[in-house]
C-alpha cells in the first residue's frame, strides 16, 4: 500500500484533474453528527466518486456479507490517485479477488480525518456492517496535528455530552441505537484500563512532541480493544511517511524542497518514536 497505483504524479494533466476535482466544492464536505465531516453522497467527478454515504467505495447493495473495514484519513481514502480504479481499497479488492477471497474493500477513510474521526467512523459503523477483517492506516495525520499543536483529545464527558446534547436538540439521540452507540464509545474509551485518564482519555493536552505517539496509540487501543472482544483480524499499518527521504524516489524528493527542516525533523522523530513503541514492540502483528 506504501505505493498504490496512482498515475496522478506521473502524468501533470492528470494530475491537475486530481486537484481540481479535490477542491472544486462537489465533493461537498459538510458537518456529520457521528464523523465530524463526510463528503456529499452520490457524487461523480471525473477522478473522484461517492457512494449513497459519502463513501468513496462501491454501493452498499453490492457489499458482500464477507468485508474489510479501511479506516484512515486522505492516503488510504486515495488522496492522488486518478479514480477509484486506483484508490488503496480498490486494490486491495482486486487482489482478493484474484486470490479467489469473497470479500468487500468498505473504504471508510476520508481526507484529513486524524484520530479523532477515524475512531468514530470506525465505532459508528462496526455494529451495523459486522467485518471479519479491519485495517486501521493511521499516523500521518496525527503528526501533522501535533507539528501544529492541534490535540483533538477523547474525554468521555465533553464530546459525547456535547454530541447528546446535539442530538436531542435534533431528534437523533432519541433513537435507542444510537444510544447505545454512544454508550459503546465510553466504554471502549475506558475498558480494560484501572485508571481510563491514564492511556486512553487523556483530558491534558500533552506537550506538543508527544502528541502524535498519544494521539496514535489511542486509536490502536480503541479499536484493538473492540476487534480483540469481537474476534475480528485486524492489522495497523503506520502510514508511509514523505518526509523519509532515503526511502522516496529522486522525483518525490524533489517535491519536499520547500519543507522546512523544523517540520521534516519533527514527521521523523514523531514516525520513529510510533514505530518503536507501537510496531516494534509485539503486540502490532498484522491480523492480531
Amino acid at each position: 500500500m506504501s505505493r498504490w497505483d496512482s498515475d496522478a504524479f506521473n502524468d501533470p494533466g492528470t494530475a491537475r484533474q486530481v486537484l481540481k476535482d479535490i477542491k472544486s466544492g462537489w465533493l461537498g464536505y459538510m458537518f456529520h453528527p457521528l464523523f465530524d465531516w463526510r463528503a456529499r453522497p452520490n457524487v461523480t467527478l471525473k477522478t473522484i466518486s461517492t457512494n449513497e454515504f459519502g463513501l468513496r467505495c462501491g454501493p452498499a447493495a453490492a457489499w458482500k456479507t464477507n468485508k474489510c473495514l479501511l479506516v484512515g484519513g486522505s492516503f488510504p481514502w486515495g488522496y492522488g490517485a486518478s479514480s477509484n480504479e486506483n484508490i488503496p481499497s480498490s486494490l486491495l479488492q482486486k487482489d482478493l479477488e484474484q486470490q479467489g477471497v469473497e470479500m468487500s474493500v468498505v473504504n471508510l477513510a476520508d481526507q484529513m480525518y486524524a484520530s479523532s474521526q477515524q475512531i468514530k467512523s470506525f465505532v459508528f459503523s462496526v455494529d451495523d456492517l459486522k467485518p471479519s477483517h479491519v485495517i486501521c492506516v493511521t499516523g500521518y495525520n496525527d503528526t501533522s496535528q501535533g507539528f501544529r499543536g492541534v490535540y483533538r483529545n477523547h474525554p468521555r464527558y465533553s464530546e459525547t455530552s456535547a454530541f447528546i446534547n446535539w442530538g436531542r436538540t435534533a431528534g437523533v439521540t432519541a433513537n435507542i441505537s444510537n444510544l447505545k452507540k454512544i454508550a459503546k464509545i465510553i466504554y471502549h474509551l475506558n475498558a480494560g484500563h484501572e485508571d481510563p485518564y491514564k492511556d486512553q482519555v487523556a483530558l491534558a493536552k500533552p506537550p506538543r512532541d508527544d502528541i502524535p505517539l498519544t494521539m496514535c496509540s489511542h486509536t490502536i487501543n480503541v479499536i484493538k480493544s473492540y476487534c480483540v472482544a469481537n474476534s475480528i483480524k485486524v492489522a495497523f499499518v503506520l502510514e508511509p511517511l514523505v518526509y523519509f527521504k532515503n526511502s522516496l524516489t529522486d522525483w518525490e524528493k524533489s517535491i519536499l524542497d520547500h519543507v522546512g527542516e523544523e517540520k521534516m525533523n519533527f514527521f521523523t522523530r514523531a514516525f520513529s518514536e510510533m514505530k518503536k513503541s507501537l510496531w516494534d514492540s509485539g503486540p502490532m502483528t498484522p491480523f492480531s
